[in-house]
C-alpha cells in the first residue's frame, strides 16, 4: 500500500490526541481491508468522479458518518497496489 504526501499529512492530523481515537482504529481497519481484500473493497466503496482532477478511477471509503463525515479516497495502480490518496472531511 502506498500513500501520498497528502494522506500522510492528513493520518497525521487524524491520529493527534485531541481527535477521537475510534475514528483512527477504524480507518486502520477499512486500511487493513483495502489492502488484503482489494477487489471486495473496490466494489463495496463509491466512485468518485471529477475528471476537472484525475483521470484515474478514485472510490471512497466510508470510515465515520458524522458532521462532517471521514472518508478515505484510494485507488488501484496499474502494478494492483493500492494507493490512499487522502482522507477527507465531508
Amino acid at each position: 500500500m502506498v500513500w501520498t504526501d497528502f494522506a500522510k499529512d492528513s493520518w497525521e492530523k487524524l491520529i493527534e490526541p485531541d481527535q477521537r481515537q475510534s475514528r483512527v482504529f477504524r480507518a486502520v481497519e477499512l486500511l487493513n481491508h483495502i489492502q488484503y481484500n482489494t477487489d471486495e473493497a473496490w466494489h463495496s466503496a463509491q466512485e468518485v468522479r471529477d475528471p476537472e482532477i484525475t483521470t484515474r478511477l478514485v472510490r471512497r471509503t466510508l470510515v465515520e458518518l458524522d458532521e462532517p463525515s471521514l472518508w478515505i479516497y484510494w485507488s488501484i495502480q496499474e502494478n494492483g497496489d493500492t494507493v490512499v490518496l487522502d482522507f477527507i472531511f465531508q
